[in-house]
This record gives structure tokens, sequence and C-alpha cells, in this order.
């Protein structure tokens, strides 16, 4: 099945979606004035401990402090690799006995662990939203293009998505045969079929990124940033772009300029695979990805057995009032909750022996936003 990466550039953002047989099967968007932070590697100090809470607030230099939960603070390696080889990351979810790493032990409280004015290297795992900043973790993580290498690990895992037995052997011999720093590894899903060759480019990158971000955390003030994760298009060179791709197709010359040269660093022998898209038509448009993503992003979405799924974006909030109390003001009831994607109407059985004036008067609830007129079903009874 042909495999494209089309990416359009625009003065507000940058989106990526990748085809497959031309459906869209990804997408991926990023505005130049909101970069994502996840993976970025900050020098921070602790601001707050909330023995309560078992968490602390760090700053990093962001408009909010980050949020540190004690799960995410640890210094048994044990426990480190049991997170980082057999979490539930896309790279994560890697196959390493449990048997062989160290016992697992209770975590120290975290007031035992952090104080405040606290200097902590920590790594960006979750974007802030809303009035929370950002979370982080102690749990340092660099990918490369066919490892992930940890730090503070010992062990070598291979991404699950690599389900021949005989090829994740292969691959943990390749990788073992070669002089490994401290620390442990995860073969990514981009390493199947790869030689040892390859595998030592990745090891010398990952380990001299590593050295200077320990130069960095040493010499730095607090709060500082010591490594940033690439932008949108360098992510998905090294995370997407593979032999089975045919075709990279980009409608920016700035951009495409970009996007050669870091194929010619991690992957030359496919540089004859990127396009520079020259027609006048938007690329989106021309090649049916906007199309899709439109026929995503419908309320109504239907399935492949004829039946069809509506999906409604709700205020996330409860209602109090009881149903007696709202078939007396004839009023519908919000059922929603805080984690709902979904909404629902209900209107109460006595709400047809209401008066035609006080149906037409009704709310979502006291805080909602009040409608001119019963919805249409409603009216029909």
């Amino acid at each position: 099945m042909r495999k494209r990466i089309v990416v359009n550039a625009e003065l507000i953002e940058t989106r990526v979606g990748v085809q497959e047989g031309n459906l869209l099967t990804e997408l991926y968007v990023e505005r130049h004035r909101h970069r994502s932070i996840v993976g970025s590697v900050y020098k921070g100090v602790v601001t707050n401990v909330l023995p309560g809470m078992q968490a602390a607030f760090v700053d990093i230099g962001l408009q909010k402090d980050a949020f540190l939960y004690a799960g995410d603070y640890t210094t048994n390696l044990g426990d480190f690799a049991r997170v980082m080889l057999t979490g539930g990351d896309e790279e994560g979810e890697a196959d390493v006995d449990v048997e062989e790493l160290e016992p697992r032990r209770d975590a120290p409280p975290i007031e035992e662990l952090l104080h405040k004015d606290q200097n902590v290297l920590v790594q960006v795992s979750k974007e802030s939203l809303g009035t929370k900043g950002a979370r982080i973790t102690s749990f340092i993580s660099l990918p490369g293009r066919y490892l992930v290498y940890m730090p503070q690990a010992r062990h070598i895992g291979v991404s699950r998505r690599i389900r021949d037995e005989r090829e994740r052997d292969r691959l943990r011999a390749a990788l073992r045969g070669l002089t490994l720093p401290a620390g442990g590894f995860i073969l990514r899903t981009n390493a199947e079929g790869k030689s040892a060759g390859e595998f030592a480019a990745d090891v010398e990158f990952l380990t001299r990124l590593w050295a200077q971000i320990q130069g960095r955390f040493e010499q730095a003030a607090a709060p500082a940033v010591l490594h940033e994760e690439g932008d949108l298009t360098f992510r998905v060179v090294r995370d997407l772009f593979s032999a089975e791709v045919d075709e990279f197709v980009v409608d920016s010359r700035e951009v495409y300029d970009k996007c050669t040269s870091y194929v010619e660093a991690l992957v030359p022998a496919l540089r004859d695979r990127v396009r520079l898209w020259e027609e006048p038509a938007p690329i989106f448009e021309a090649l049916g990805v906007e199309k899709d993503i439109e026929k995503a992003l419908r309320r109504r979405v239907w399935l492949k057995s004829g039946g069809y799924i509506v999906i409604d974006h709700t205020e996330a909030l409860v209602s109090r009032r009881s149903a007696r109390s709202c078939a007396r003001s004839g009023s519908a009831i919000w059922a929603a909750s805080s984690s709902s994607t979904s909404s629902t109407w209900r209107w109460p059985s006595t709400a047809s022996r209401c008066t035609g004036s006080s149906r037409r008067r009704w709310s979502r609830t006291r805080l909602g936003p009040t409608c001119s007129r019963s919805p249409s079903w409603a009216s029909s009874r």
C-alpha cells in the first residue's frame, strides 16, 4: 500500500498528514507560537513540597510552575527501569523480564526526597493545560532515530511493535555487541532490519547529547532550558520517515530546505523521495487530506456496520437540579460528567403536562446558557 507524508506549512501553523492508500491515518499540528515542550529537559528549582499530595511544584522558567508527582521522582534504578521499559508509552512498551530488575522498594515520602530551593534535572512529560502547569519527571529519556537512551536505567528493551522473536533477539545481540555507555536503551520500531553500524551512530549521538545536558546542568542557573525537543518537521523525519514511505511532499520552500537537511543527516538514502509541491492548488485539498480531516471532525460518524455515533463537546458539569423541579419549570435535565465527550438531554415525563409557555423556557442548568425554545423532539410530544 502506497504511503505518503504530506506537509502543509503556513504562517500560523504546520500540519503533517500521513496517508496510506490515499486515506489519512495520522495528523499532526504544531502552532508556531505554541510549540510543544514535551521531551524538553530543564534545570528546575523546587518552589513548594506538598506532603499531603505527595507532589512538588518546580519552577522551570515557564509562566506556571510545573508539577512533579512523587511517582515521577525516584532514585531507585529498578523502579526507573520498570516505568520506562514496561510503561505505556509508544516506545516504552518494551519487553524486559521484570524479574531481572532490581527489587521494587516502597518510595520514601516526597518530603524526604525534595526540599524547597533544591535544584532538579527534569523532563516535561505532559503539556500545561488550562490553569495547570506542565507535568514533569526525573526519568530522562532521549529519543534517537533507532534508539531511546535512558541514562538512569540499566537494561535493553525492544519495542513491542516488533513482533518477530528472531528479529527481536537479533536486535538485542546487535546492540549488546557495541561499546555502550552507562544507562539503558530501547530499540524503537524503526530499528527493525537495521544493522549494528546504524545503531552505533545513534549511540554516539545520544551519548554526546546526554553529556551536553549534564554539562549545562552544572553551569546554568535554575531555572534554565538544557535541551529542547526538535520542531514538528524534525520529529516527523526522525520518527516517521522510513523506507516504507514512498513520498514526502512539502508545500513550502523554507520547510522543504529544512526537511532535506534533516533527511541528509538522518536518512540520506531517502533524499530523492522528498519533493517540493509547486502546484497552484492547496496541497491538503489536492491530495485529499482536507476532505478526510473534515470527515473525521463531523458530529455524526458513520460506522462500517451501517450505524453511526454522535460526538458532542460538553461543558463538563453535573446538574444538581432534581427531575421534579425541572418538571415544574419545564426545564430539560442536562446530564454530563467531567470526563465525558458526549452529552444528553432528558425531558421529564411529566413535562408534557406543562403549559406551552413554560415548555418554551428551559435551560441546561442555572449556570448554563438559556435557550429561547424547547428542542424540536420535545415540542413534538
